[in-house]
């Protein structure tokens, strides 16, 4: 079985803050804003939606 909320409760307590759900709809983001709704929630439908959020990764010390 899926174990849905022990998941996000698990990433919460990692320091995860933030959630980025790819593809179309929202269904993860939403079961994630019931559980937990301190999380930054985001949803990226397409490619095009992707490029225009990233940003570059810092460069390794």
């Amino acid at each position: 079985p899926v174990q849905w909320q022990r998941s996000v409760e698990y990433l919460r307590s990692q320091g995860v803050r933030g959630v980025i759900e790819f593809g179309p709809g929202r269904v993860l983001t939403g079961l994630v804003r019931r559980i937990d709704r301190s999380f930054g929630l985001r949803n990226v439908s397409n490619l095009e939606g992707a490029r225009s959020r990233a940003t570059p990764a810092p460069a390794p010390p």
